[in-house]
């Protein structure tokens, strides 16, 4: 029989300190939770070996740098939570080879820049803030040279970019 592996931490105030990077070693592990956490620090590349995940929740946390690219290593992964973190950068273009999985991504009142990437548009439920440093999908802009939006000629609701 197949067995779902789960660690739900959401909602601990309590919880804080950085993510292990052994957390990465648990092959097995289909989700993921510390939304809503004081959790702080990067998310572990190691995340990348998670195959079986299917979905993490790390948003309202204190979870801050880069987007690893090798999160685009994560076969399974259907959820995709990083709203009000302060994740921060351009969205890894690798994160597309999760498009044929993913269901949901929340990128709002992050610190996220740049273009969208293109695979990721067709996600169903795609939420980000439509602003002049992030855009991409129904969200037009122009971007500039080395990635960055240089302007933007249309603007959404905050918080409710839906693609």
């Amino acid at each position: 029989p197949q067995f779902n592996h789960y660690i739900l931490l959401d909602d601990n105030p309590g919880l804080n300190g950085t993510i292990p990077t052994q957390l990465g070693n648990l092959f097995n592990l289909t989700e993921l939770g510390l939304s809503n956490t004081t959790v702080q620090g990067t998310i572990p590349t190691e995340f990348g070996f998670l195959h079986s995940l299917t979905k993490l929740f790390l948003n309202g946390t204190a979870i801050m740098g880069l987007l690893p690219s090798e999160l685009g290593l994560m076969a399974s992964l259907e959820s995709l939570y990083l709203s009000d973190s302060s994740i921060s950068g351009a969205i890894p273009v690798e994160l597309e080879n999760t498009a044929n999985t993913l269901q949901n991504l929340e990128l709002y009142s992050t610190l996220l820049m740049g273009l969208i990437p293109e695979g990721l548009c067709s996600i169903p439920l795609l939420i980000f803030d439509c602003s002049t440093v992030l855009c991409g999908c129904d969200c037009s802009c122009v971007v500039g040279s080395e990635g960055e939006v240089v302007s933007n000629q249309t603007f959404s609701t905050p918080n409710q970019m839906l693609t």
